[in-house]
């Protein structure tokens, strides 16, 4: 999943000046924000969507997806300040409504539960069917308990979801969801970064691309962590032409991700290009690249 950090920064920005907008108007040079700036209702409709967007934020939890939502609405404004204020108001009922939703939500959770009954997040499709696929202890930590789900229109399989607990109520503290989505048992590790609490998780499809979460232990709760940013760094190193068609899945317990890499007349199954080994790092609540070596050749494409 992509998140759209510079979009999101700006909605969460510490409020500016008299205008009323959530960032400082003195420092707009985007068109956007020149345009809000420029409007006094939708300045105000910016500083109350960022309200809505932090109550949605801290309710939910699912923060990755949300905050990837959020940059993708952010990303496709449009119109004029009138045609603005419009979107701007059903987005913050948008998300004004998602977090009463997630408010409303069970905060406690009795074991022989996790076995039988589905933990329905707002973000699921209300018409479908779910099932509980497996529930138990995370592994690396006894006091954390997970359940993976699985959500069906009649015979079909359409998305997935994985929530973890903690003891001893079983309150939820963090879930993933996705169409297409499946995921597997949480796993605690601790690599010289940190605590790390990693969902393993892909989505279906050849591109068989990632759809897991990874969360740091920080000032006593679990942080979510973007973890594709270093994948939009990996693609700017490579030269060339050359590219990744498909998921990468890092190794968080040893901090390391590899790759074959495409060349541009590769097709989707086949690439010749050579093997990225990439070792991570993690800043400011994101991964980060700290070596990267690219071997070329087909035989290193080719390697396990």
């Amino acid at each position: 999943m992509k998140y759209g950090w510079t979009a999101i920064l700006l909605i969460t920005g510490i409020a500016g000046d008299a205008s009323a907008a959530s960032f400082d108007c003195a420092k707009a040079s985007l068109p956007i924000e020149k345009t809000i700036c420029a409007d006094p209702a939708l300045s105000k409709a910016d500083e109350a969507l960022a309200a809505a967007w932090r109550a949605s934020l801290a309710a939910s939890l699912d923060k990755p997806a949300l905050r990837n939502d959020q940059g993708e609405w952010l990303r496709g404004r449009t119109g004029n300040a009138s045609e603005l204020t419009s979107a701007y108001r059903e987005r913050i009922d948008a998300l004004n409504d998602l977090a009463g939703k997630w408010s409303a939500m069970p905060r406690v959770f009795a074991v022989d539960d996790l076995k039988k009954t589905c933990f329905v997040t707002p973000e699921a499709d209300a018409s479908s069917t779910c099932q509980v696929d497996e529930s138990g202890k995370v592994e690396g930590d006894d006091k954390l308990f997970y359940q993976l789900r699985s959500f069906h229109d009649g015979d079909l399989r359409t998305s997935g979801g994985a929530v973890v607990f903690e003891a001893p109520s079983l309150t939820p503290l963090v879930g993933a969801y996705g169409d297409s989505a499946h995921y597997d048992r949480p796993k605690v590790v601790t690599p010289p970064v940190g605590t790390l609490l990693w969902i393993p998780g892909y989505l279906e499809g050849t591109g068989n691309f990632s759809a897991e979460q990874l969360y740091a232990w920080r000032d006593g709760s679990w942080q979510d962590i973007d973890i594709d940013s270093w994948k939009a760094e990996m693609a700017r190193r490579l030269s060339g032409g050359l590219y990744v068609a498909k998921g990468i899945f890092p190794d968080y317990r040893a901090m390391t991700a590899a790759t074959p890499i495409w060349r541009p007349i590769d097709g989707n199954c086949c690439p010749t290009a050579g093997r990225a080994v990439v070792r991570l790092g993690l800043k400011d609540r994101r991964l980060t690249i700290t070596d990267m070596r690219v071997t070329l050749g087909r035989a290193a494409a080719e390697a396990q």
